[in-house]
């Protein structure tokens, strides 16, 4: 009964959350003064909140423009929590405030803003978010008054993890905790959600994924739904996966209520650092080359596009024991050019990346280009890898090719061609939607 009570709870909270971040705020005359400029009012709710039978209120803002991101490029202190007090002249006061406990407007995985308002009663109020993908999560943080301290406390934090399709008694995980035995009186301007992550995550009693990290190890393949509100908007996920698997991410199913649909991008940042990005549908497919988070953004060139409320779905999948599907090239043809050029004392043939313009086609032919150099090392280039990616061929079947150069440097300074390989991948509807040397139709 309990796990039903706790379904019907999540499914309203998560109705009232996709509403909460749609609707307009309300704010009375008496509040406007302490809407603070560069800000917007998010949430607004009202009780008697200290026990003087006298209206106060509860008011979260939203900066416009945030200064600080995190590790992740999430907007840091983004939703500063204000509790406003009446005074016996009727006169609001800024009583407390919290600049940490509101998640940000991207802090919530798939589903995106994961702020789900404030519940609010005589001295108390939560605040409620809620989150996820295929893994869904709630995050509350109740506060009670305290007449001894004058202040409002920390009562309660309450955390769950559920998978959105598997049976609810097979991966639902609460956990609680509450003073004194998980923690001591805390100030609510002093309370930062994240000094309990490591007390939360001891609590359970088996690990849960959070939702915004898949592991594709088990599943193999995980379609994640996406929303950009506005442009400028990007929308992030992790994947966790293991070296030696093929890892495909693609752009799909793009949805916007604008006349011109927008251009997407995609970007895969590997858990070294290197970041690889190229226009959507597949905007990545290669071979890992370590385990661990590949973080994914999904966003539009702004350069070429400005849609609103754009819908679009992430499609990942994952292959073993991968192996790359490319046509190897001759490269005796480009080796002569290149020593023909040396020759001639032509420049290009000592900068690699002017070498490679040269022995590759024309840019004309194609929609975008995408060039990255990979070195082994950092401080000294002999060798080098090149990855050229051309989009938007002029074909009616071929959408577009991969060009891999492995390249060495001689003593003389000159830049040779030791390998080359390419592969090809295919419009919609006129064949694989990944680099393969099969044929488009």
């Amino acid at each position: 009964m309990k796990k039903i009570a706790f379904l019907i709870y999540v499914i309203c909270l998560s109705v009232f959350a996709a509403t909460a971040q749609n609707q307009t705020v309300n704010i009375p005359a008496k509040v406007k003064p302490f809407v603070e400029k560069g800000t917007k009012p998010i949430a607004l709710e009202t009780a008697d909140l200290n026990g003087d039978n006298l209206k106060d209120f509860v008011l979260v803002l939203e900066r416009e423009s945030p200064t600080e991101t995190d590790e992740m490029d999430y907007p840091k202190n983004q939703r500063p929590l204000i509790v406003l007090v009446s005074g016996k002249d009727n006169k609001l006061i800024v009583a407390k405030r919290n600049e940490k406990m509101v998640m940000c407007s991207q802090c919530g995985g798939i589903w995106g803003d994961p702020f789900a308002g404030i519940s609010i009663g005589k001295n108390t109020f939560t605040v409620n978010h809620y989150g996820g993908s295929a893994w869904r999560w709630t995050a509350d943080y109740k506060f009670n008054y305290s007449r001894i301290d004058k202040t409002w406390q920390l009562v309660r934090i309450e955390k769950t993890f559920y998978h959105n399709v598997r049976p609810m008694n097979e991966t639902l995980k609460k956990t609680v905790l509450t003073p004194p035995k998980d923690f001591g009186k805390v100030d609510i301007a002093d309370f930062d959600p994240g000094d309990y992550e490591e007390k939360v995550d001891n609590a359970a009693s088996e690990s849960v994924r959070p939702d915004d990290s898949v592991s594709l190890i088990e599943t193999r393949e995980e379609v994640f739904k996406g929303i950009l509100k506005k442009k400028g908007d990007s929308a992030k996920f992790v994947v966790k996966a293991e070296e030696g698997y093929r890892m495909k991410a693609s752009i799909i199913d793009t949805k916007t209520p604008d006349k011109e649909g927008p251009v997407m991008i995609g970007y895969v940042k590997s858990p070294n650092g290197e970041e690889e990005g190229n226009p959507g549908g597949l905007f990545f497919d290669e071979v890992l080359k370590e385990s661990g988070d590949y973080k994914i953004v999904v966003k539009q060139n702004e350069a070429k596009s400005g849609a609103s409320n754009i819908q679009f779905n992430l499609k990942v999948t994952l292959e073993k024991n991968a192996t790359d599907d490319f046509e190897v090239l001759d490269v005796k043809a480009l080796n002569q050019k290149i020593e023909k050029a040396a020759a001639d004392n032509l420049a290009w043939v000592k900068a690699p990346f002017l070498l490679v313009a040269h022995i590759i086609k024309p840019f004309s032919e194609t929609k975008s280009r995408t060039v990255k150099m990979v070195s082994p090392f950092v401080d000294v280039t002999e060798s080098l890898t090149v990855m050229v990616i051309d989009d938007g061929y002029a074909d009616d079947s071929v959408r577009g090719e991969k060009f891999v150069y492995e390249l060495k440097l001689n003593k003389s300074g000159v830049w040779r061609v030791v390998s080359a390989k390419k592969a090809q991948v295919c419009w919609p509807n006129r064949g694989h939607q990944d680099y393969s040397t099969v044929p488009c139709s």
